[in-house]
């Protein structure tokens, strides 16, 4: 019996899933830019969910108890399912590094099936390698460990076909126009900053694309219909942030811009980002003994390789790879490259933008559009059968993969183990959501349990449970103010248990919790997160959004099953 021969493709997606495997692996080594931040997200979730199912708008168990309204201001949805077997005993490390492979999977997935649902598997699965194992998607998830981003790449080709399916080449718009909404709602969940961005994409496409929208005005319509599904999936987390930010005051509203400038990496960082200096610091530091041989900042290495490959394949004969989408997206690809490496574009940009650190963020669009162009050129080549130029073309891109990898084995085994056991639950991250009175990010370190009172003739105590505090208090003859180590955001109770009255909370000076006890000599106070009667709203509207769409969905496939049985 002959052996069954593995393709060159199969070969590349064995070799991609080796990727796969081993960089998994090394999340359980390295250190990372956001390691601890994400991590301690995870751990938070999962302290949260040893109390009780639910979702979560406060971490009670960080920042010494004092509780962090990071989930208000940042989707942890997706994080839920990890969370949920580190609360079933599996280790943080094992349950952190699946939940990365896990991104990487579904990067692959999301663009292999809208790029296949567009020009065919032949390109999809070409596009989908080529994005999903770009050094830029590595280097989010294991040098910057930058969880929000890279989760961005699982949802920007969901966008994108939306999109598509609307304006460009219209199939079933009637139905298409939901992946938008889907698309976009999954990068709400997943990175804000991220959002921004790629709505800027779509302004800029629907501009690009004017001529197709005005001549079928209908496309306007379902754009709007996206918008407004969008708004009522996200609502159970969109609507509660804007209530925070609309009633109280935090550090992140506050924060300085960021400096573009100092984030643009020059020319040669497209083919040489931050791993490879890094790797020539470690060799070198071995040889000489001098640490930081070479100081650089930040900046990944991209596909850049690659594109010369591609440019030099359009351009070597005239006509030869002619492609007008191909073009246009490798045009794309090219604007987004320009605002990420030429240093006198950010200036314009930083009023706008600064404070998303653009250049970097915008290789997530660079590789979207190059992956595309490039599999449409490469599918090109094998019709005609240029095999070795074809294949030339794919190591070249498996080159840059394995190059990059390489990179982040070497910086990996240099830093050592991430200690995953030690995770402090001081804060999580740099306290951007702290309410803006709180003086500074250790305040809860500094202050403890500490509880101040308006009487000094008081007598009381104070401890804490699962998700609450709780104040006992004796010798109140008038009234007294509690001031309580818990950080205020709206939403917070603070109840009598003997009585049932309800002290309504406020913000102290300091940011803290602080109600107001009467005529009541003594009782114990329950502080707790209560929510917002709009908080409970909203999870109904998305709950309500979600059972329409499968309803729907259920819908469709009954309508095509029954259009192809009256077929036949």
């Amino acid at each position: 019996m002959e052996r069954k021969r593995i393709s060159f493709e199969g070969k590349l997606h064995i070799l991609a899933a080796i990727v796969l495997v081993l960089s998994s692996i090394m999340t359980w080594m390295g250190y990372g830019q956001d390691i601890e931040f994400h991590a301690e997200r995870l751990a938070a979730i999962a302290a949260e969910m040893k109390n009780g199912p639910g979702i979560y708008r406060i971490y009670t168990t960080v920042c010494e108890g004092y509780g962090y309204a990071s989930p208000m201001f940042y989707g942890d949805i997706f994080m839920y399912p990890a969370a949920a077997l580190v609360a079933l005993g599996v280790p943080l490390g094992i349950a952190f590094r699946l939940f990365l492979a896990s991104i990487l999977v579904f990067s692959y997935l999301t663009m292999y099936l809208c790029a296949k649902a567009v020009w065919g598997k032949k390109i999809g699965v070409m596009a989908a390698y080529l994005y999903a194992f770009s050094p830029i998607l590595l280097e989010d998830i294991f040098i910057r460990y930058a969880v929000g981003e890279a989760m961005a790449f699982v949802f920007i080709p969901v966008v994108l076909y939306g999109f598509y399916r609307i304006v460009i080449e219209p199939k079933n718009p009637k139905i298409d126009w939901i992946f938008l909404a889907l698309g976009m709602s999954g990068l709400i969940f997943s990175h804000i900053i991220s959002t921004v961005l790629t709505a800027i994409l779509l302004v800029l496409l629907c501009l690009f694309f004017v001529k197709k929208i005005r001549a079928n005005k209908k496309n306007i319509l379902y754009i709007i219909y996206a918008a407004l599904l969008t708004v009522a999936l996200t609502a159970y987390f969109t609507l509660p942030m804007l209530e925070q930010m609309a009633t109280s005051k935090f550090y992140v509203v506050n924060r300085q811009t960021s400096n573009l400038a100092g984030n643009v990496a020059p020319l040669i960082g497209l083919l040489f980002g931050s791993e490879y200096m890094s790797v020539l610091n470690v060799i070198l530091e071995k040889i000489t003994g001098i640490s930081d041989y070479f100081s650089f900042s930040w900046f990944p290495g991209g596909f850049g390789y690659l594109l010369f490959f591609v440019l030099f394949l359009r351009l070597r004969k005239k006509g030869e790879l002619k492609d007008k989408k191909a073009d246009v997206l490798l045009g794309w690809s090219l604007f987004y490259l320009v605002i990420s490496t030429v240093p006198f574009i950010q200036p314009l940009l930083e009023p706008l933008v600064g404070f998303i650190k653009i250049p970097w963020r915008n290789l997530t669009f660079y590789i979207l559009f190059l992956a595309l162009g490039a599999a449409i050129l490469f599918a090109k080549l094998r019709e005609r059968q240029m095999e070795k130029i074809y294949r030339a073309g794919m190591l070249t891109a498996t080159f840059g993969t394995l190059v990059a990898f390489l990179g982040l084995v070497m910086i990996t085994l240099h830093n050592g183990m991430f200690p995953f056991e030690t995770l402090s639950t001081t804060s999580i991250g740099l306290g951007e959501y702290l309410p803006s009175a709180v003086s500074h990010y250790d305040y809860s370190l500094e202050r403890g349990d500490e509880v101040r009172c308006s009487d000094d003739e008081v007598v009381f105590t104070f401890e804490r449970g699962n998700g609450y505090s709780e104040l006992s208090y004796e010798g109140v003859d008038g009234e007294v103010t509690f001031e309580v180590p818990v950080y205020m955001y709206l939403g917070y109770d603070a109840v009598n248990e003997e009585t049932g009255v309800s002290y309504e909370p406020a913000i102290s000076e300091n940011g803290l919790v602080e109600f107001t006890v009467r005529d009541s000599w003594s009782g114990t106070v329950k502080i707790y997160y209560k929510g917002t009667l709009l908080q409970k709203v909203s999870v109904w509207i998305s709950f309500a959004t979600v059972v329409m769409l499968v309803a729907v969905w259920w819908y469709t496939l009954r309508e095509r099953s029954g259009a192809e049985d009256r077929r036949l």
